[in-house]
């Protein structure tokens, strides 16, 4: 919940920016965005997880 209050703050169009991204993937093999995909990346990143 803190990291989201400083990333609201600092960075509030962060995740909309993620949608925004290009997907290289065929579209019939996605089920994930990418705004989730890029946003479990940013929170793995900063919680120093190795594997996810």
């Amino acid at each position: 919940m803190e990291c989201d209050k400083i990333r609201n703050r600092y960075c509030p169009d962060l995740f909309h920016d993620f949608a925004d991204t290009k997907d290289p993937r065929n579209l019939s093999y996605t089920e994930y965005s990418n705004d989730e995909l890029l946003g479990t990346m940013f929170y793995k990143g900063i919680a120093g997880i190795e594997s996810m």
